[in-house]
């Protein structure tokens, strides 16, 4: 007998007489089953962004899309990136890292499954100038500070491209990913308060910002908005409330954080077994392509799923992060 994540007695049900082993069995069925009846009806957003040439789509439908449609929700998917072939990447951490495998939007139309609904947007950001503020406080980190700035601006340009596509649906749920966010285990969408549902790991100085599902079409609304509209018009109040209670610098973590407070919203954040899911790259080692997880990333993934991970990936020699952990592409 163990203690859950929620403090939650678990057992393993093999060790368990067969009548009590029954019983729990039964539990797990109807108490899913429930979860499937209030479900059904509801509109769920997917809200994917990014660069094309970086995104993952395999997990995102196995594990999101496909399900939610069959417990009988009505999935909106809608898919705003950037279609341009000058696809960047701020980290590689070493790895052969490969653009992905679609270049166009009609190299996945068809894959994601019906009933969902898809909205191909290629979007091609204005490219709103730096702050100079932000730009500074990005130079107290690695990395080329103008080229992450910029890639920050141009996601949260894309976050409000995606409130204006689903403005006129208001849907209970939008689940918004980052094009190379995958997604481990099968996800059943839904929230029993309003509010935004973040990841719990890897907060850095605010709110993990790769992945978010937002409860209530006005939360999600303001949730996608309200970063570009203050770093664009109130930058002073974000830098100001963070500093107040952060010494560290400031990066689009904080700004989320910043923002859901602006906002008026509140964040619940999700530990690992909840919301599993992390980052990947695409790469490609000895003819065999794999999305790889750097270990800056892997304490977001379950530990037993970690393990698994790491037991099937390739000895990659000259890899500069050696623990990284990788999975086959359509494994």
């Amino acid at each position: 007998m163990e203690f859950g994540p929620d403090g939650e007695i678990s057992v393993r049900i093999g060790q368990l007489p067969p009548v009590m082993a029954w019983l729990v069995r039964a539990h797990k069925f109807f108490r899913r089953a429930l979860e499937l009846l209030q479900e059904v009806g509801k509109t769920l957003s997917v809200c994917i962004t990014g660069q094309m040439g970086r995104l993952e789509l395999q997990s995102k439908i196995a594990h999101v899309i496909k399900p939610a449609s069959q417990s009988g929700m009505q999935v909106i998917v809608m898919l705003v990136l950037d279609p341009r072939a000058d696809t960047h990447f701020v980290h590689r951490g070493g790895l052969d890292v490969a653009i992905g495998p679609y270049k166009t939007f009609s190299e996945f139309t068809g894959l994601i499954p019906a009933p969902a609904s898809v909205i191909y947007e290629p979007f091609i950001p204005k490219d709103h100038p730096i702050v100079p503020g932000y730009l500074e406080e990005l130079r107290k980190e690695p990395g080329n500070p103008r080229l992450r700035a910029f890639s920050h601006m141009r996601q949260w340009e894309a976050l409000t491209r995606c409130a204006e596509l689903q403005k006129h649906l208001e849907p209970d749920l939008t689940l918004r990913l980052r094009e190379d966010t995958f997604v481990l285990r099968t996800l059943h969408p839904k929230g029993d308060a309003e509010g935004v549902y973040v990841p719990q790991c890897r907060p850095c100085g605010g709110h993990n910002d790769k992945a978010a599902m937002a409860v209530g079409a006005d939360v999600a609304y303001r949730y996608l908005t309200t970063p570009l509209r203050l770093m664009r018009s109130d930058f002073d109040f974000i830098r100001k409330h963070h500093k107040a209670h952060s010494k560290g610098a400031m990066g689009p973590e904080a700004v989320l954080m910043e923002s859901l407070f602006k906002a008026n919203i509140t964040a619940f954040p999700l530990s690992p077994d909840n919301l599993p899911m992390a980052p990947a790259r695409h790469a490609k080692y000895e003819g065999q392509y794999y999305y790889c997880f750097y270990r800056s990333v892997q304490e977001c993934i379950p530990e037993a799923m970690l393990r698994k991970l790491k037991a099937k990936s390739p000895k990659i020699d000259g890899v500069a992060n050696q623990s990284v952990a990788c999975t086959p592409v359509d494994a």
